[in-house]
Formats: structure tokens, sequence, C-alpha cells
């Protein structure tokens, strides 16, 4: 047994109860398996059960799924030094839009908050310079207005 693990194993007998997660110190495999076999998880992760959270997860899974899209129709790289300042200014213009369009009863769910993104993300490469393809974006006419009306 090495100082880490016997530090482990002492500082778990002194609380009375198991770290965060004892498997994180491969001390006894077997109740590893029994902790895993009882439900309790490795990754704790409470958030994940709060429907808000998930809802904003699956709406930044979309952003990044359609974003990828529009990337790979225009031509940019991954990598393009220029994608962060962009993407910065996508987000601010992306925050405004979104209060608006919440406002009217547009973006209410997670498909139509990644729609408006990339649509703010398309104008600002735009202003950069960046020719958009029609068919890299499904155009909305109503996004577009909102958008329209937050770079007067």
């Amino acid at each position: 047994m090495t100082r880490a693990h016997a530090r482990a194993l002492s500082l778990t007998l002194l609380s009375g109860y198991p770290t965060r997660d004892p498997c994180l110190y491969p001390l006894d495999p077997v109740f590893c398996l029994w902790y895993h076999y009882q439900g309790i998880t490795m990754d704790n992760d409470e958030f994940g059960r709060d429907p808000a959270v998930r809802s904003m997860r699956s709406a930044f899974a979309q952003m990044e799924k359609l974003q990828q899209a529009m990337f790979e129709a225009v031509g940019l790289l991954p990598l393009d030094r220029r994608l962060r300042a962009w993407r910065e200014q996508a987000l601010q213009l992306f925050e405004q839009a979104w209060a608006r369009a919440g406002r009217r009863g547009l973006a209410r769910t997670e498909d139509e908050a990644a729609l408006l993104y990339v649509h703010c993300l398309a104008r600002i490469l735009e202003r950069g310079r960046i020719t958009v393809p029609a068919a890299a974006l499904n155009r909305n006419e109503a996004f577009e207005q909102v958008i329209q009306e937050m770079l007067k």
C-alpha cells in the first residue's frame, strides 16, 4: 500500500463515511464492484438531474452541431484564430437577441435557441467578410428581423 492509499484510507476511516468516490483509491476492487452494483455512481453529477440543466446542455450540443456544419460549409478550420473573437461577438448578440425573441414568443425550444445562435454567428461572420451560403443555414425571417433590430 502506498502512502497515498494509506492517507486516503485513514481519512475515510476518520470521517466515518467514504470519501466522494472511494474507487479513486483502488484499495479493494471487490468493494468498488459492490459500490457500483448498489447504483452509486462514480461521477456524481447532481446537476444533470435538473431538467433545466439538461435542457441547456441539449441546447449547447445542438449549437455546437449546427456551428460545426456551418464552419464546414464555409470552409473555416476549427483552429482559425479569428473564431474566438467572432464567437464572443456572436455570444453577445445572441444574449440580446434571445431575450428579445423570448418576449416575442420565438426561440422557446432548445433547437430554436441553437438556430438563433447560429444566425447570430452567421451575421458576425458576414461582418468579418466571410460569405455564409444559404444552404449552410436554415434562414428564419423572424430571427433575422430580431438580429437586425439588435444591430441597429
